[in-house]
């Protein structure tokens, strides 16, 4: 499976979120490239199976917000028949940003599966609470990628995972697929076929 995260960023708060959204399918085995709006990778673009779009809040505190820069997701190229989803960054209230964030990303032609909103004193906690850890949340989602893949007749995924990431390695073995490893420079090389 291929992906793209497109970020709009004033501050950097977007643009770090989406370096670590993309790290994270990354390391669950996804194909992914992450881009600033102003520099798409058309290629990557092309390729994807899923296209995430970021944008930072803009406007008042409490009311007229909206995703920053929108012109440019309104210019952004056409998203025909591409699976969407959508985040966006803010300091006191998102207001109405993901909706708004959603139809232009729609209005692009993509359809939008959902969408978060990341509150930038919280960017680096991107990943499961840790009162949500352990209870199966990885697992659940690597059980809808691994359908939705099977669906697009890909047939397995690899991954690089460290080695002392025992969480991740247990996922991917619980998942019913045949899990090879090889150790290449500290890192766990993963191959998973599907069942």
């Amino acid at each position: 499976m291929n992906a793209i995260v497109i970020y709009e960023s004033l501050t950097g708060n977007t643009k770090k979120a989406a370096l670590l959204i993309g790290k994270e399918l990354r390391t669950a085995g996804v194909d992914a490239t992450v881009c600033s709006i102003t520099v798409i990778d058309y290629q990557s673009l092309a390729d994807a199976d899923l296209v995430i779009v970021g944008s930072w809040t803009d406007g008042f505190v409490f009311f007229g917000q909206k995703p920053g820069r929108s012109s440019r997701v309104r210019s952004m190229p056409a998203l025909a028949g591409k699976k969407a989803f959508v985040f966006c960054t803010y300091a006191v209230d998102q207001g109405q940003t993901l909706p708004k964030l959603t139809a232009l990303v729609e209005g692009r032609g993509a359809e939008v599966l959902g969408g978060m909103a990341i509150r930038r004193t919280r960017i680096a906690m991107l990943g499961a609470l840790p009162e949500w850890q352990g209870r199966g949340l990885a697992s659940r989602l690597f059980a809808l990628l691994m359908a939705y893949a099977k669906g697009r007749g890909v047939r397995g995924f690899t991954a690089d995972v460290l080695v002392g990431n025992a969480a991740m390695l247990g996922v991917f073995e619980r998942s019913g697929c045949t899990v090879t490893k090889k150790v290449v420079s500290g890192t766990l090389e993963i191959t998973m076929v599907f069942p």
